[in-house]
């Protein structure tokens, strides 16, 4: 029996199929925005094929592991930086690795460790949330969150645990 081209080419899309990730919209209880991507065991995420991603200006996310584990990534002046907020928390000092300008890390996997060169090999990793955007008040968007946005805090932990100047 004889496939036409059409046919070989879906059957070469078909076997083709990788894991993807999902992503929703938060909103959490002070308006801001974050987006919650979750995936497939072995779906990429590409830090820099995302509007949103850390590596942007600004950017933030949060990576959490299976473990428990969150990762408080962040852009400051063209340099990456990655926090593990638990052993900050449990040292009381900064656990921080830093990226050079135009060094992106590694894209995540989810179900699967994240490999940071030079920082850490996490747990498998569960969900990545991205800072967003914040909303007019009183405008619903996407699912509604009861708590503060996790960000504010992850900063105010840096303040905290940041070395003050002499």
């Amino acid at each position: 029996m004889l496939e036409t081209r059409e046919g070989l080419h879906q059957n070469k899309k078909e076997q083709l199929n990788e894991p993807e990730y999902t992503q929703e919209t938060l909103q959490y209880a002070d308006d801001q925005l974050a987006l919650y991507l979750t995936g497939e065991r072995g779906a990429k995420f590409n830090f820099d094929e995302h509007k949103w991603s850390p590596t942007e200006r600004s950017g933030e996310a949060i990576i959490t592991t299976e473990s428990g584990n969150e990762y408080h990534m962040f852009n400051r002046r063209h340099h990456i930086y990655i926090v593990n907020t638990n052993e900050s928390e449990k040292q009381g000092k900064l656990v921080i690795g830093r990226y050079a300008p135009n060094i992106t890390p590694p894209p995540i996997e989810f179900g699967k460790p994240w490999k940071i060169p030079g920082f850490y090999t996490t747990t498998e990793v569960d969900s990545v949330l991205l800072r967003y955007k914040v909303v007019a008040p009183g405008k619903e968007v996407g699912h509604k969150i009861d708590s503060p946005n996790p960000f504010d805090k992850y900063q105010r932990l840096l303040g905290r645990l940041a070395p003050k100047r002499k």
